[in-house]
């Protein structure tokens, strides 16, 4: 957030396991950081306060609890969930006017959830016109309350990169217990999985692979890897033998064929 600066508004986006105190409390530490985030269904809601009676004694700082089933559910055009907004107070942030999201699937098959937006969704600043993420501008469009669903969306986003470097580039089989080798590792795994993300849009020779899946580009990777090993291993073994001008004559028309291939294609 220093290095952010206090004049860019930052949503952050995060699931049930991160909202607690040392987390939330960023959020009460700069003025420009805000939470949506995805809370247990347990998770205690409360009213607003009641306006002040005038009476003697201390006011109340919040009204009564608030259950899931009692925030009533709308039926929005986009999407295929049913949708409820009420600001409410929670204990995660005390006194603070958070924004309750809670959701259910539009065939009445499945359990209600509940997300949390610390940030009156009027209050901010989204560039629609050059958004192109079209849910984000249907939710909007229909009811500008319903955007912290849509910023939430964008949280999967991440997920992929976990997915396919765990499944498709094996980077889960690396493990290590030192708070400097972890460290290490996960900047090791962000750089060789966006060095191999981005390879195919910087090397024409992959550019066909900008829109493959990861099977795919991994394995014709995978196969260059090792055809540039083999191939200098083998350079280095064709040194140390006499008289192999017919071998080394093989080879090349190998390679060769391989390139005339590529130029066809």
């Amino acid at each position: 957030m220093k290095v952010i600066g206090s004049e860019r508004q930052v949503i952050l986006l995060c699931d049930s396991w991160y909202p607690k105190a040392e987390v939330v409390a960023l959020v009460e530490q700069f003025d420009n950081l805000e939470m949506v985030c995805n809370a247990r269904v347990d998770t205690a809601l409360y009213g607003l306060p009641p306006a002040r009676t005038g009476k003697k004694g201390r006011p109340r700082k919040r009204g009564s609890r608030i259950q899931l089933d009692d925030i009533v559910l709308g039926k929005p055009e986009s999407g295929d969930w049913l949708i409820g907004m009420m600001p409410v107070i929670t204990n995660l942030w005390k006194d603070k006017v958070v924004y309750a999201l809670v959701t259910a699937p539009k065939n009445g098959k499945g359990s209600r959830r509940l997300f949390l937006c610390t940030a009156d969704p009027r209050t901010i600043s989204f560039d629609w016109e050059n958004s192109t993420d079209k849910t984000t501008c249907c939710y909007g469009a229909e009811n500008i309350f319903y955007l912290p669903l849509a910023w939430y969306g964008l949280r999967w986003n991440i997920e992929v990169s976990y997915y396919e470097g765990k499944t498709f580039w094996s980077l889960e089989e690396y493990r290590l217990r030192s708070k400097e080798g972890i460290e290490r590792l996960v900047n090791l795994i962000s750089l060789s999985y966006s060095v191999m993300t981005l390879l195919p849009y910087h090397d024409e020779t992959f550019s066909e692979y900008q829109s493959a899946s990861a099977q795919e580009t991994r394995y014709e990777i995978g196969q260059q890897i090792q055809s540039d090993i083999i191939l200098c291993s083998f350079g280095r073994f064709l040194e140390t033998i006499k008289n192999c001008s017919a071998l080394i004559k093989v080879v090349e028309d190998y390679i060769l064929s391989g390139f005339r291939k590529f130029q066809k294609l």
